[in-house]
């Protein structure tokens, strides 16, 4: 009998876990993490579970055991070997549909295998197609990526074509490409990006705005979290790189986003700077305040404890450019993303939704999170740059906390997906492409070719391309600065280190390199 992939939620899941003799939290954990409420897979871990707690110290067990198991048991629906290669390449994909698979496997799926296929148990509807179960699909990639390396890679790339193909297309198109730019990341992006993309949900919960008439509801909010902060755990593991991500945050640290929110003041902006998150129940479980940086809100982010340091800090110059009209923006200003569960995937997914979707603005984008390994590696692996004059002690009296500033250019990320992908034309001149063919000999070396061809610009870091790339428009190092919210001497700091890593002996040679790759 085939079950039927029905999600449960936490509680229901800590119910059959307890009504089956589970009753140690840590096991209940594991349950929910490894099952996301998937009935099968919650039965199968559940036994395994069951067994070990019969057979006490004596009987343990790894997770790839049951795992393993039951990867087995979701295999045996699929007849034959004939869908295995579509489902290996629906598993690389984070969500799919018949056109993303016909492309990736370079093979036109017919409707009759694709209605196969998504009728398995293991595979569910989702917003923009359908995905394979996370369990299934974090199985798949691995067996895959250690059985055939090349064959893997070969997949890799084509699907990092066909989302950089559409958002070319989407982009001659003027439409929305975010979601493209998002899965685009999943394959360009440094390894913790990677780790976060793979661990995050295909379908987030949402941030939507909330009015005045939230106010009373946003104070108890941020009552309850005070009052019910935990410590968490987040795990995180790319396989691309073989690298694990482990961060703790205790129960102190993890209300430091939940401090200092003024929501009256913040209400009479004027704008829609308050967005909440809320679970089935309708309960508030995550807020964020994010703040259009113009002549009205100048003054708040000059008093605002995360603001403060950076904000007092600006040249003439810099307060000039942002205090723009009220009905315009500068840029954004992160105040602050907070919610409930650290370690809940469905909620950090929400949360990395919100803030690719600012990033992906193409606007300024200013931040101080709170000075924590788990903020700071992110905002660096994103691409922000700490600017000298915004550090503080805000957050606890102590520790330094740097203030980050990105300006996210859609056509950078474009433009080193090409380079990924070994292709030569312009970006100007792609746009109205139909189709990229590729051979099975050609795109199995293509990840050994993009290595040795990208060296150059590997060992730069995410500023120094930064600067790289605005050398190459032409712009002074006083004009660079200007561009990147940062001051000429940082600027004149970068220029020497990649003077030093590329091997030119000045501004001129170090331009004919840039230009060449």
């Amino acid at each position: 009998m085939r079950i039927q992939l029905t999600e449960l939620t936490y509680e229901e899941v800590e119910h059959y876990a307890v009504n089956n003799g589970i009753r140690n939290n840590d096991d209940i954990h594991r349950l929910w993490r490894y099952s996301q409420g998937h009935p099968l897979t919650m039965s199968l871990f559940a036994f395994f579970l069951q067994e070990k707690d019969r057979a006490g110290s004596a009987m343990e067990f790894s997770d790839h055991e049951p795992l393993h198991y039951i990867i087995e048991q979701w295999l045996r629906e699929v007849p034959g070997v004939g869908m295995r290669p579509i489902i290996e390449a629906a598993s690389v994909l984070r969500y799919f549909n018949q056109e993303s698979l016909s492309f990736v496997i370079n093979e036109e799926i017919s409707n009759a295998d694709f209605r196969r296929l998504v009728r398995f148990s293991f595979v569910r509807k989702v917003d923009r197609g359908w995905t394979i179960h996370p369990l299934m699909r974090d199985s798949i990639n691995k067996e895959l990526f250690a059985r055939a390396p090349k064959h893997y890679e070969q997949i890799r790339n084509h699907a990092m074509r066909y989302f950089y193909q559409s958002l070319l297309e989407n982009h001659s198109l003027g439409s929305d490409d975010s979601k493209e730019m998002y899965e685009l990341q999943s394959f360009i992006g440094d390894a913790l990006i990677r780790s976060f993309l793979n661990w995050f949900e295909v379908e987030p919960r949402r941030f939507e705005p909330i009015g005045e008439y939230g106010l009373e509801e946003l104070e108890r909010y941020v009552e309850r979290r005070f009052k019910e902060a935990k410590d968490s755990q987040i795990e995180l593991y790319d396989l691309h790189s073989n690298q694990y991500f482990r961060y703790h945050i205790s129960k102190k640290e993890a209300c430091y986003t939940a401090k200092w929110l003024d929501f009256r003041t913040l209400f009479s902006l004027g704008y829609d700077v308050i967005r909440v998150m809320r679970d089935n129940d309708g309960s508030i479980i995550g807020l964020a305040t994010i703040i259009p940086i113009n002549r009205k809100t100048l003054p708040y982010l000059r008093e605002c404890p995360r603001g403060k340091a950076y904000f007092t800090g600006l040249s003439e110059e810099q307060v000039r450019r942002f205090a723009v009209p009220e009905n315009e923006r500068a840029g954004w200003f992160i105040e602050t993303i907070d919610t409930v569960d650290y370690s809940d995937k469905s909620q950090q997914t929400a949360v990395g939704y919100l803030l690719y979707s600012v990033l992906l603005s193409g606007e300024l984008v200013i931040e101080s999170p709170a000075p924590l390994p788990y903020y700071i590696d992110t905002h660096l692996s994103l691409g922000f740059e700490i600017v000298p004059h915004g550090t503080h002690t805000n957050y606890d009296g102590i520790t330094p906390t740097p203030t980050f500033v990105l300006n996210l250019d859609k056509n950078k990320l474009l433009r080193k997906a090409q380079k990924m992908l070994q292709i030569s034309q312009p970006l100007g001149d792609l746009m109205n492409v139909e189709t990229f063919q590729v051979s099975p000999q050609s795109a199995a070396h293509e990840m050994t070719q993009t290595m040795q061809g990208d060296n150059l610009h590997a060992s730069l870091t995410a500023r120094e391309r930064e600067v790289a790339n605005l050398l190459e428009e032409g712009l002074t190092n006083l004009e660079i600065a200007s561009r990147l919210f940062v001051s000429e001497a940082t600027v004149k700091k970068h220029m020497k280190s990649m003077l030093h890593k590329l091997g030119a002996a000045n501004r001129t040679q170090l331009l004919k390199k840039l230009m060449r790759h």
